[in-house]
C-alpha cells in the first residue's frame, strides 16, 4: 500500500527520486517501530510473537514476500540492538528499551502518516507530505535512537556507581 501511495503521489508532483525516498523512509521507520515495540516486549518478558498466523495461496506468498522484505530488517535492527546491548547490565537494557520512545515512534505509524497525506491532499500540496515522510525518519532515527543512547549510558553510570 505504501509503495502505491508513493508512488501515485511521485507521479503527480514529478518527484520519483523523492518519492522512492520517502518510501525508503517510511519502510524503516515502520519496520523500526515495530522491531522496537517486540525487542521492548521481549525486554520485559513478554514473549508473545506479533507474527501473524501460517496461510496459504495468494495471502501464503504475500507473507513470504513479506518476510523477505521485513524480515531482513528484523534481523538487521535486532542484531544492532544487541550489538549496541553487549555487555549491558539490566538496568541498561531497560533503560534502552523505555516505553516514552515507543509512544512517540509510535506516532509515526500507519495513521498519522495518512492523516499527514489527507492533510496535504485537501490543501493540494501532495508533494509536502514527502517532506513529511522524510521528517518522521530524521526525527525517528535521530533523535530518538539519541535519545536512546542516553538514557541507556545514564542507567550502565547509574548502576556502575551503585556497585
Amino acid at each position: 500500500m505504501n509503495a502505491a501511495v508513493l508512488a501515485a503521489v511521485g507521479y503527480a508532483v514529478d518527484g520519483p527520486l523523492l518519492a522512492l525516498a520517502a518510501f525508503v523512509v517510511l519502510t524503516i521507520v515502520l519496520s523500526v517501530d515495530f522491531d522496537l515495540e517486540r525487542l521492548y516486549r521481549r525486554e520485559h518478558g513478554d514473549e508473545r510473537d506479533p507474527a501473524p498466523p501460517a496461510t496459504h495461496g495468494l495471502a501464503g506468498l504475500l507473507a513470504r514476500i513479506y518476510a523477505v522484505v521485513y524480515g531482513t530488517q528484523d534481523r538487521l535492527i535486532e542484531h544492532f540492538v544487541e550489538w549496541r546491548l553487549r555487555g549491558a547490565g539490566p538496568a541498561e537494557r531497560l533503560a534502552y528499551h523505555d516505553r516514552a520512545t515507543l509512544q512517540v515512534l509510535a506516532n509515526f505509524g500507519l495513521s498519522t502518516q495518512l492523516a499527514a497525506l489527507g492533510v496535504c491532499l485537501a490543501v493540494g500540496r501532495p508533494e509536502i507530505y514527502l517532506y513529511v515522510v522524510l521528517g518522521c525518519g530524521v526525527a525517528a532515527m535521530l533523535l530518538l535512537l539519541l535519545r536512546r543512547e542516553l538514557l541507556a549510558h545514564r542507567a550502565g553510570r547509574v548502576s556502575t556507581t551503585r556497585r
